[in-house]
């Protein structure tokens, strides 16, 4: 039982709202520091995965045509063009007339390149992962860790808007 009156005020954090009372004990106050603690620290984290803005766009190329194997036969599959174009949270694969749509993850960014995870599904039958690169100078996009298919520098499409006169 409390003698003293307490006094209540609330913290909210978007969709989490804390009550803080001024008669806590030392104990549930480490509790709400540490939580807060660990929110700002997932904040950090998410934020983390953003690309830089020069990343974005459409990058473009022909993958010459290569052989693999499967099930202990060797297959040849014929060239096809390649697109890939990233925004913001978001990436669209096109190889052919096929076209996925996926995600980014675990974006690293090192002194030349910057590099993520990306993961293409349908959540039918299709699921792969593969890694990307974009070169900081060049602005080329490098795909590879798709199976069986080579790694593909894809050059990024420049897009020129002009005004009517």
């Amino acid at each position: 039982m409390f003698t003293q009156k307490e006094k209540f005020f609330n913290i909210s954090f978007g969709f989490i709202q804390i009550p803080i009372s001024f008669g806590l004990h030392k104990d549930l106050i480490i509790m709400y520091k540490s939580l807060l603690f660990v929110v700002s620290f997932l904040a950090i984290n998410v934020y983390s995965n953003d690309l830089p803005k020069f990343c974005f766009g459409q990058y473009d190329a022909m993958v010459p045509s290569f052989e693999f194997e499967d099930n202990n036969k060797v297959h040849t599959a014929s060239a096809y063009k390649l697109s890939i174009k990233l925004t913001p949270g978001v990436v669209h694969y096109q190889c052919g007339r096929l076209g996925f749509t996926g995600t980014y993850s675990e974006v690293d960014q090192v002194k030349d390149e910057v590099s993520m995870l990306v993961s293409i599904s349908n959540s039918i039958s299709i699921d792969f992962d593969f890694n990307i690169t974009v070169n900081k100078k060049t602005r080329a996009l490098k795909v590879f860790g798709l199976k069986g298919v080579p790694a593909t520098q894809l050059a990024k499409r420049e897009i020129t808007i002009k005004k009517k006169p």
